[in-house]
């Protein structure tokens, strides 16, 4: 597949071919204008590469941040849990 500058259509037909999207006539204009960094109207190697990875990084930044915040949720929770715990069942040997 040559994948020098691509208009609207090649673009198209580059994103249906490596990932099997099919995009509608305004999503394929969104994905264009956000590819399309010099805006000549057109998608050339550099710009797709630079942007598509720079989206990679930033899905692998949101889910690294998405499970921290689950996991601190979850440690607070046992952390309320245990406290709880020792409250309701544990007593001190001075305090009959």
């Amino acid at each position: 597949m040559d994948f020098g500058a691509m208009d609207k259509k090649g673009f198209g037909d580059l994103l249906l071919s490596l990932f099997n999207v099919r995009c509608t006539k305004r999503e394929l204009e969104a994905l264009q204008k956000h590819f399309d960094k010099d805006g000549d109207g057109t998608v050339d190697f550099v710009e797709f590469k630079t942007s598509f990875f720079k989206l990679v990084r930033e899905g692998k930044r949101t889910v690294k941040l998405k499970q921290k915040k689950a996991a601190d949720r979850v440690k607070r929770r046992m952390d309320r849990l245990k406290k709880e715990h020792r409250n309701k069942h544990c007593r001190t040997q001075g305090a009959r």
